[in-house]
């Protein structure tokens, strides 16, 4: 998974020259929780790798579907929730929940109640940047890494 990934992080990187707040809006980075990284050490070298190729922030988007009977939106806060303090002194960016829902037999469940649903980021935002960083702007990148 990480040398598929180091292929698409040398790609941003070079992106990130020109548009320095790189936001993920599309990651499977959350630990053990679908096809993303297997666990915790692995969640945060992918963490790292975002970091080095420019990577602001990273909207965590888990799979909620039947096939994944687990990813309720209860757990996916705990988990979400446990991963933030290794993910807070691993790398500087800022993290967001929602999720990837599909359009199969549990999605009209969760849409009758919308409890169970993470909605998307009001307002997904990179970790503050830097001083050189302040008048460059910033973008939006959907890599789907780690899944």
């Amino acid at each position: 998974m990480l040398r598929l990934f180091q292929t698409h992080a040398s790609r941003a990187a070079r992106l990130a020259r020109f548009v320095p707040s790189l936001v993920d809006a599309h990651c499977h980075l959350l630990p053990g929780v679908d096809d993303g990284p297997p666990d915790e050490a692995a969640a945060l070298d992918l963490l790292r790798a975002l970091s080095r190729a420019g990577f602001r922030g990273v909207v965590c988007t888990p799979h909620v579907m039947a096939a994944c009977p687990l990813n309720s939106a209860e757990r996916l806060r705990r988990v979400f929730g446990a991963f933030l303090p290794a993910a807070g002194r691993t790398a500087p960016l800022s993290l967001s929940l929602s999720a990837e829902y599909m359009l199969d037999e549990l999605f009209p469940s969760l849409l009758a109640s919308p409890a169970g649903l993470l909605p998307w980021p009001r307002r997904p935002r990179a970790a503050p940047p830097s001083r050189d960083e302040r008048a460059e702007g910033g973008g939006w990148v959907r890599t789907n890494c780690g899944g």
